[in-house]
């Protein structure tokens, strides 16, 4: 290693082409293909069993055939630099996909989540934990498809192998920061359909977190849900008809009538006073006096009739 603590230009077999952060883009010159170069450096205080638990962990690693996690190819020593190699997968990282402007809706934030847990399942049933999950450490490529990076390094967080537990845990703040935008210490309203599986992945005792297979069936149901359709919005009630006042009528009825082309609707005229004097007599009282009228005739047309005759007779 130089002084700068770069790895030199030719590096056992490995050529480097560039640096990328923290590791090195370089070729497997022995093997004719493309790998990422990590120099794993140990904490100062690191014991032999910490060593020789990240050779287990990057050769149980090795075997690991998922199609959702980055291989894992090499790990040993080289000028006593401890290194290990991995393929190169082409995307983005999971970061770019974290945007409070840009919320990602619940059921593709479940998808993405739900892959990793999947890959990360395979892991852990073959004894193999991430330990360092985050964002950055999953690269998603132009089909939408996420790689998770990182695998046969997890006794580099404390010296320690993280568990099975730590990674849901890591997988549950990833899935929080998918669906709010915001980083997992800022209080977001986080999707209903997600609650239940959060809750979960993220509680705080390690026993009461469920296993990242589990994880990965939870989230197969919120994918697969059935979403309903939007209900038809509710017509409005009629409106009710308000009652026409009696003076009013003929006024209301000529409103309704359509207008015909080149004619006008003249509206009626205005009774004159005392025109309406008759429709404030009650009807009985119109018939007595109909009654006295007649009666009045009766009686006239009998004395006529008297007088007729009876100036006749002898």
């Amino acid at each position: 290693m130089s002084a700068s603590g770069d790895l030199p230009e030719q590096f056992g077999p490995y050529r480097i082409l560039n640096k990328r952060g923290a590791s090195y883009l370089a070729r497997d010159e022995a093997r004719g293909r493309d790998v990422a170069l990590e120099v794993v450096r140990f904490p100062a205080d690191a014991s032999a069993a910490t060593v020789d638990r990240f050779y287990r962990d990057s050769v149980a690693a090795s075997a690991l055939t998922h199609p959702g996690l980055c291989p894992v190819y090499d790990a040993g020593q080289i000028g006593g630099v401890t290194f290990l190699a991995t393929g190169v997968p082409e995307g983005r990282p999971l970061t770019d996909f974290i945007d409070p402007l840009r919320l990602l809706p619940a059921r593709e934030a479940a998808a993405l989540a739900r892959q990793i847990a999947l890959a990360l399942a395979d892991a852990h049933a073959a004894g193999v934990t991430h330990g360092r999950l985050t964002p950055s450490s999953v690269v998603v490529d132009a089909g939408g498809k996420p790689f998770v990076t990182g695998l046969g390094l997890a006794v580099l967080s404390e010296g320690v192998a993280a568990g099975p537990a730590a990674d849901v845990f890591a997988l549950g703040t990833i899935l929080r920061e998918l669906a709010t935008g915001v980083p997992a210490a800022a209080d977001a309203k986080l999707p209903p359909e997600l609650e239940p599986i959060l809750r979960r992945a993220l509680a705080k005792k390690p026993t009461e977190r469920c296993s990242m297979a589990e994880m990965a069936e939870t989230l197969r149901s919120v994918v697969e849900a059935d979403v309903p359709d939007a209900l038809p919005f509710p017509e409005p009630p009629p409106a009710k008809k308000k009652k026409r006042p009696r003076e009013d009528w003929v006024t209301s009825a000529l409103a309704d009538v359509p207008e015909t082309p080149g004619r006008e609707v003249t509206p009626l005229a205005e009774p004159a006073a005392g025109e309406n004097l008759a429709a404030s007599v009650p009807a009985w009282a119109l018939g007595a006096v109909l009654v006295l009228v007649l009666l009045l005739f009766l009686l006239l047309g009998l004395k006529l009739f008297g007088d007729f005759f009876g100036g006749r007779t002898p």
